[in-house]
């Protein structure tokens, strides 16, 4: 997750609720890329963020 450049979406690493973070997934590819696999997505996609800070909040335990 420390790949990604937190300047291209700097709210997202701001969310810190795992209910909110999933519901802004939903249709937030940028980069028209057709899977869920966040490694397929541009480095500047919004999806990959999001999917990356999904990432860290299971990590840290965060509400789960």
């Amino acid at each position: 997750m420390a790949d990604l450049d937190r300047s291209i979406h700097p709210d997202i690493h701001e969310i810190d609720d795992v209910d909110v973070l999933i519901g802004q997934i939903v249709a937030s590819c940028g980069c028209l890329t057709k899977t869920p696999e966040p490694k397929y997505h541009s480095t500047d996609c919004r999806y990959r963020h999001l999917v990356h800070r999904l990432e860290e909040l299971r990590h840290t335990n965060v509400r789960l």
